[in-house]
């Protein structure tokens, strides 16, 4: 396991509230080290250029690069592959939250996030 203050947290979310959010739900956690990212395109860049521990993102974003095409890009790529991801979404499209579950992803929470759940499983990855 990973030491909290150790860890790189990319937080991907088009909603600038909700990024606020879970930021302050990791911080009073114990998280120092959180990136957040409001579009596709610059997930994509701090995944390539970031040693991330943990990513949490959502499906529904700008710039024509939905979060499934994140994941599938992330779990398709040796090096980032075993990154794990927990999805917060609006979305309510089983098929999409099925193909998520396929490609690995930690938990698929719905929006407004249970907050209670949410810390449980991010608990789960770290000391």
């Amino acid at each position: 396991m990973i030491d909290k203050k150790k860890a790189t947290i990319l937080i991907a979310d088009d909603s600038v509230t909700n990024s606020i959010l879970i930021k302050g739900i990791l911080e009073s956690e114990g998280f120092t080290n959180i990136i957040t990212v409001h579009n596709g395109k610059e997930s994509l860049k701090f995944i390539k250029s970031e040693l991330l521990s943990t990513i949490i993102l959502d499906i529904k974003m700008p710039n024509n690069i939905s979060g499934i095409d994140i994941l599938e890009q992330l779990k398709s790529n040796i090096t980032t592959k075993d990154i794990p991801v927990i999805i917060i979404s609006a979305n309510n499209n089983d098929k999409e939250i099925e193909l998520c579950k396929q490609l690995g992803i930690i938990t698929y929470l719905h929006k407004p996030v249970n907050i209670e759940l949410f810390i449980e499983t991010i608990n789960k990855l770290y000391k």
